[in-house]
Protein backbone atom coordinates (compact mmCIF):
# COMPACT_ATOMS: atom_id res chain seq x y z
CA UNK A 1 0.00 0.00 0.00
CA UNK A 2 2.89 2.47 0.79
CA UNK A 3 4.17 2.39 -3.15
CA UNK A 4 0.44 1.98 -4.70
CA UNK A 5 -0.90 4.82 -7.00
CA UNK A 6 -2.82 6.92 -5.07
CA UNK A 7 -5.74 7.44 -6.57
CA UNK A 8 -6.28 3.67 -6.56
CA UNK A 9 -5.99 3.58 -2.68
CA UNK A 10 -6.34 6.99 -1.29
CA UNK A 11 -9.52 7.35 1.42
CA UNK A 12 -10.10 3.61 0.97
CA UNK A 13 -10.53 1.03 3.12
CA UNK A 14 -9.48 -2.75 2.23
CA UNK A 15 -9.91 -6.33 3.61
CA UNK A 16 -6.18 -7.76 3.29
CA UNK A 17 -5.33 -10.99 2.98
CA UNK A 18 -6.67 -13.83 0.26
CA UNK A 19 -9.43 -16.02 0.27
CA UNK A 20 -7.82 -19.28 1.27
CA UNK A 21 -6.64 -17.75 4.39
CA UNK A 22 -10.41 -17.21 5.36
CA UNK A 23 -10.49 -19.61 8.62
CA UNK A 24 -13.18 -21.19 10.96
CA UNK A 25 -12.24 -21.13 14.68
CA UNK A 26 -11.52 -25.01 14.81
CA UNK A 27 -8.58 -24.30 11.86
CA UNK A 28 -7.39 -21.53 13.85
CA UNK A 29 -7.35 -23.37 17.05
CA UNK A 30 -5.17 -26.49 15.03
CA UNK A 31 -3.12 -24.08 13.70
CA UNK A 32 -2.10 -22.34 16.77
CA UNK A 33 -1.57 -26.48 18.35
CA UNK A 34 0.72 -26.76 14.85
CA UNK A 35 3.08 -23.67 16.57
CA UNK A 36 2.86 -24.38 20.18
CA UNK A 37 4.80 -27.70 21.01
CA UNK A 38 2.77 -29.60 23.98
CA UNK A 39 -0.55 -27.81 23.43
CA UNK A 40 -3.34 -29.20 23.71
CA UNK A 41 -6.76 -28.51 22.12
CA UNK A 42 -9.80 -29.52 23.26
CA UNK A 43 -13.56 -29.27 21.13
CA UNK A 44 -16.45 -29.36 23.37
CA UNK A 45 -18.83 -31.97 22.23
CA UNK A 46 -21.71 -29.92 23.00
CA UNK A 47 -20.31 -26.93 20.46
CA UNK A 48 -22.10 -27.39 17.65
CA UNK A 49 -21.45 -25.23 14.14
CA UNK A 50 -21.43 -21.53 14.32
CA UNK A 51 -24.08 -20.06 11.98
CA UNK A 52 -22.82 -16.85 11.68
CA UNK A 53 -20.67 -16.30 9.29
CA UNK A 54 -17.00 -14.75 9.12
CA UNK A 55 -15.92 -14.73 5.38
CA UNK A 56 -13.59 -12.25 4.44
CA UNK A 57 -14.58 -10.52 1.02
CA UNK A 58 -10.63 -9.38 -0.10
CA UNK A 59 -11.85 -8.93 -3.79
CA UNK A 60 -11.93 -5.37 -3.62
CA UNK A 61 -7.98 -5.56 -2.69
CA UNK A 62 -7.41 -8.09 -5.70
CA UNK A 63 -9.28 -6.27 -7.88
CA UNK A 64 -7.84 -2.66 -7.04
CA UNK A 65 -4.13 -3.91 -6.99
CA UNK A 66 -3.76 -7.34 -8.91
CA UNK A 67 0.54 -7.86 -8.25
CA UNK A 68 -0.80 -7.90 -4.31
CA UNK A 69 -0.13 -11.34 -2.51
CA UNK A 70 0.38 -10.73 1.50
CA UNK A 71 3.71 -12.37 2.53
CA UNK A 72 2.02 -13.14 5.98
CA UNK A 73 -0.43 -15.51 6.92
CA UNK A 74 -2.16 -17.36 10.05
CA UNK A 75 0.47 -19.84 10.30
CA UNK A 76 3.30 -16.94 10.36
CA UNK A 77 1.56 -14.84 12.98
CA UNK A 78 0.56 -17.48 15.67
CA UNK A 79 4.26 -18.95 14.94
CA UNK A 80 5.65 -14.90 15.80
CA UNK A 81 3.60 -14.95 18.28
CA UNK A 82 4.66 -17.75 20.27
CA UNK A 83 7.91 -16.72 20.37
CA UNK A 84 7.38 -13.64 21.43
CA UNK A 85 5.41 -14.47 24.84
CA UNK A 86 8.34 -17.05 25.36
CA UNK A 87 10.72 -14.08 24.73
CA UNK A 88 8.52 -11.52 27.08
CA UNK A 89 8.64 -15.20 29.41
CA UNK A 90 4.92 -14.84 29.45
CA UNK A 91 3.35 -17.43 31.68
CA UNK A 92 -0.48 -18.47 31.99
CA UNK A 93 -0.88 -17.37 35.29
CA UNK A 94 0.38 -13.58 33.72
CA UNK A 95 -3.16 -14.33 31.22
CA UNK A 96 -5.43 -15.32 33.69
CA UNK A 97 -4.57 -12.76 36.19
CA UNK A 98 -5.19 -9.19 36.41
CA UNK A 99 -2.20 -8.12 33.95
CA UNK A 100 -4.48 -9.16 30.51
CA UNK A 101 -8.27 -9.43 32.12
CA UNK A 102 -9.58 -6.11 32.42
CA UNK A 103 -12.34 -7.51 34.77
CA UNK A 104 -9.96 -8.97 37.05
CA UNK A 105 -7.78 -5.99 37.15
CA UNK A 106 -11.02 -3.39 38.22
CA UNK A 107 -12.12 -6.16 40.49
CA UNK A 108 -8.76 -5.72 42.18
CA UNK A 109 -9.00 -1.90 42.15
CA UNK A 110 -12.07 -1.95 43.56
CA UNK A 111 -11.38 -4.37 46.49
CA UNK A 112 -8.20 -1.88 47.19
CA UNK A 113 -10.51 1.04 47.04
CA UNK A 114 -8.82 2.95 44.46
CA UNK A 115 -12.34 2.82 42.01
CA UNK A 116 -15.76 3.87 43.15
CA UNK A 117 -18.90 2.00 42.55
CA UNK A 118 -19.27 3.84 39.65
CA UNK A 119 -15.76 3.03 37.89
CA UNK A 120 -14.27 6.65 38.99
CA UNK A 121 -10.62 6.77 40.81
CA UNK A 122 -10.97 7.55 44.71
CA UNK A 123 -8.92 9.73 46.68
CA UNK A 124 -6.27 6.76 46.37
CA UNK A 125 -6.32 7.82 42.68
CA UNK A 126 -4.56 5.60 39.74
CA UNK A 127 -1.63 3.28 40.25
CA UNK A 128 1.14 3.92 38.18
CA UNK A 129 2.35 0.96 36.22
CA UNK A 130 5.91 0.25 36.01
CA UNK A 131 7.30 0.07 32.44
CA UNK A 132 8.34 -3.58 32.92
CA UNK A 133 4.77 -4.55 33.29
CA UNK A 134 3.70 -2.96 29.91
Amino acid sequence: MLVAPRDVIHNQAFNVGITEENYQVRDLAKIVQEAVPECRVEFSLKGGPDPRSYRVDFSKIKDALPGFRPKWNVRRGAQELYAACREASLTLEDFEGPRFKRITHIRRLLADGRLDSRLRWTSAGPVAVPASAV
